[in-house]
């Protein structure tokens, strides 16, 4: 339901990282929970902390272990997701074309997972993010997301709004609604960044 991120080391030169998770209160529905980013091959240093709090919808199948991400399979991710029609202007915001396919495990439209939702935030975020600053080189420092409600069409609009602070630092507040289902706002987020080089 809630998602926050503060990065302490951007770690250009991490090859892989993983995701240290530690379970603060386990309830029978809602779940608080928080961890620490490292890198694989350096487990000391941590590149950032994360909180969440989340609902319970059921047991993990045996065996199942924790999330090992390759930094290179989540660029690969950001960028299918860009192309299934983040980028096409709509009259009230971006467009949100839902990526089919993306996720594996039969996860066909990103009303029905939390991970094509943060793509779709990041992607938005980040593309405003450098149309106000004028450049690329610019990396996230922070992150909130809360998840409202289920999307359940296959057209989101994305309503984005940056906020430009002191030393470079930008942020942007966005708001993703169900095109589809009463253009209902079904996630929001905050992002903040700042420039590079």
């Amino acid at each position: 339901m809630i998602h926050s991120c503060q990065v302490l080391d951007p770690g250009r030169d991490v090859q892989r990282f993983e995701v240290v998770s530690e379970v603060l209160k386990q309830g029978r529905q809602m779940a608080y929970s928080r961890s620490r980013i490292v890198d694989s091959n350096e487990p000391g240093r941590v590149l950032a902390l994360t909180q969440g709090q989340g609902i319970s919808i059921g047991t993990p199948p045996d065996g199942l272990e924790k999330c090992r991400w390759i930094r290179s399979s989540l660029r690969m991710a950001r960028t299918a997701t860009a192309l299934a029609g983040l980028r096409s202007d709509a009259p009230h915001g971006r467009s949100l074309g839902a990526p089919s396919g993306l996720v594996g495990g039969g996860v066909t439209r990103c009303s029905t997972a939390s991970r094509p939702q943060f793509v779709l935030l990041e992607t938005a975020a980040f593309d405003l993010t450098t149309e106000v600053v004028g450049t690329d080189q610019v990396e996230a420092v922070s992150s909130h997301v809360m998840f409202l409600a289920r999307g359940r069409s296959a057209r989101f609009r994305a309503e984005a709004e940056p906020v430009t602070g002191s030393d470079g630092a930008t942020a942007v507040r966005i708001v993703i609604h169900d095109e589809g289902d009463g253009d209902r706002a079904v996630t929001a987020g905050s992002y903040q960044f700042r420039v590079v080089g």
